[in-house]
């Protein structure tokens, strides 16, 4: 279900596929929020779900960096209260356009101590999945 790289020979990244995603929105999306860390204006050109999914925020990278440790900490934990998600149960999933921004982010949260998974192969990935699911 999922898989596993070591990044900066310290952290142990955790990736969620794009099946086990879909499964957990159809099942209990409550649980799961899915933040898209590319540009907003890449995201409205391609987003991963419609604008006000409540599975769905945006929280790009570029302002993730910018972001003292502790404002990181409680800017992220007020996306997930405005998305009406309990920071302690909720499975934080990041999201870019083919997985290397998400990777960043993640590192930069679990240096918060954020625990987060990276959706594998980004938006990519996610549409690669949705062709192949239409064309069966």
């Amino acid at each position: 279900m999922f898989g596993f790289c070591v990044l900066k020979h310290v952290f142990l990244k955790q990736f969620m596929n794009t099946k086990t995603l879909q499964q957990l929105i159809t099942t209990d999306p409550d649980r799961v929020l899915v933040i898209d860390v590319r540009e907003r204006d890449e995201i409205a050109e391609v987003p991963l779900f419609p604008a006000g999914t409540a599975y769905y925020a945006e929280f790009p990278l570029s302002v993730l960096r910018m972001l003292p440790r502790t404002e990181l900490v409680s800017r992220l934990h007020e996306k997930v209260l405005e998305k009406g998600r309990d920071r302690e149960t909720v499975i934080l999933v990041l999201s870019c356009r083919s997985g290397g921004r998400s990777c960043q982010a993640q590192t930069l949260l679990a240096d918060a101590g954020i625990v987060t998974e990276s959706l594998d192969g980004g938006v990519l990935g996610w549409q690669e999945e949705k062709e192949n699911e239409t064309a069966h």
